[in-house]
């Protein structure tokens, strides 16, 4: 029988975080880098030194920003890309902004309202409990690894009251042949009070990565 193993010989890094604030509006440029050396005993019968990209977080830089609207309303948006640090290329399919790209109103009273590429329920209130703690599930079929993100959605998210937050997202198909082509439909709650932490979370994929179409919410984008 043949053990395999994985040692990070050596890792680094790096949190960027710059506010750039204007009267009555703000944006924010962020990052994260993380990357390192790893040894492996037995890759294909050989062992190796690799460069690791990502050894604790996935790289990424990211702006986002807002704009107040008046009536405790204001307009937001977020920009997030995630890229390999040892050869510079783009996560999620080489696209821009692969890991989030958005924008929507947030009011102190009726809570936030975004569209865009977007997280799921799932990653919103489930990833930090299970993800890292517990390894996720093969194959990450519950997305606690965030390798899934939701196209063309709508997403909105209350404010928090009394311990209590809601959340629901709808990813259209755009296709022309059926509604529910490669769609994504997603919610949970969330309740925090005092020592109590509880999560909830619903995500449904329909006809995921249609060869049909393409397109859609859901595609693949593994980084």
């Amino acid at each position: 029988m043949k053990i395999n193993s994985v040692l990070a010989a050596c890792s680094m890094s790096a949190v960027l975080f710059c506010p750039i604030a204007f009267a009555q509006s703000s944006v924010t440029f962020y990052g994260l880098i993380s990357g390192g050396v790893a040894y492996s005993t037995n890759q294909s019968g050989n062992h190796t030194y690799q460069t690791v990209s990502g050894t604790n977080q996935s790289p990424r830089w990211g702006l986002k920003g807002g704009e107040e609207l008046g009536d405790a309303t204001s307009a937001i948006f977020t920009l997030e890309n995630g890229f390999n640090i040892f050869n510079g290329n783009a996560s999620f399919n080489a696209r821009q902004f692969g890991r989030q790209a958005f924008m929507g109103l947030t009011n102190t009273t009726w809570g936030t309202l975004t569209l865009g590429r977007q997280y799921d329920s799932v990653e919103d209130l489930l990833a930090m409990n299970t993800g890292f703690n517990w390894n996720g599930t093969i194959g990450d079929n519950d997305n606690t690894y965030n390798n899934i993100h939701v196209n063309d959605s709508i997403k909105y998210t209350s404010k928090t009251i009394g311990g209590l937050q809601v959340t629901a997202l709808y990813g259209f198909s755009n296709s022309t042949t059926g509604f529910n082509n490669n769609r994504a439909f997603s919610m949970g709650a969330s309740y925090n009070y005092g020592p109590v932490n509880w999560n909830v979370a619903y995500t449904e994929f329909d006809s995921p990565y249609s060869a049909s179409n393409p397109t859609g919410a859901i595609d693949t984008d593994y980084s």
